[in-house]
């Protein structure tokens, strides 16, 4: 039940938004879509986790107590609340946005600094697969990880 209040919550707080921005609603500004992300990921999985058995949450289950769901729960909410909070008390006044092509960059500088991020980039890959044990353990591990088994804790070891 607290989980369902906490996301009903949250969606009035996304549609009164509508009344704030002057009766319009942009479903392409980004504070709109990460505020949609925002309660697919959490208030609406605590609340499919605590109203619903299945078997893919880990944490979150009909028996998680109430009092975990109200900090959970609240600790969303105020977190949703802050982030409208800054977005209409701030603005774009503390951060502004670069103009685009502004700068004309020279065409072998470009090419240098492409091929030192490729560089770093695969020598990064390179020790990442290192220091999981060579590609196959890597492969197998990231696998075994997706399809929610825990074989990624005992190959670890």
């Amino acid at each position: 039940m607290l989980a369902a209040v906490f996301l009903l919550l949250s969606l009035t707080i996304f549609a009164g938004q509508y009344f704030i921005d002057g009766r319009r609603i942009d479903i392409f500004d980004p504070k709109n879509l990460f505020q949609v992300y925002f309660i697919i990921q959490l208030p609406l999985v605590l609340f499919i986790g605590v109203t619903f058995d299945f078997p893919g949450f880990l944490v979150l289950s009909l028996k998680t107590a109430d009092d975990e769901i109200l900090s959970l729960g609240s600790m969303f909410l105020m977190a949703h609340v802050t982030m409208l909070i800054s977005y209409y008390t701030m603005g774009r006044k503390w951060l502004p946005l670069p103009v685009v092509g502004s700068i004309r960059w020279d065409y072998r500088r470009v090419k240098a600094i492409c091929a030192l991020i490729f560089i770093i980039g695969y020598t990064a890959f390179f020790y990442l697969l290192k220091i999981n044990g060579g590609y196959a353990n890597f492969v197998e591990n990231r696998e075994l990880w997706r399809s929610g088994g825990d074989g990624w804790r005992r190959a670890s070891r």
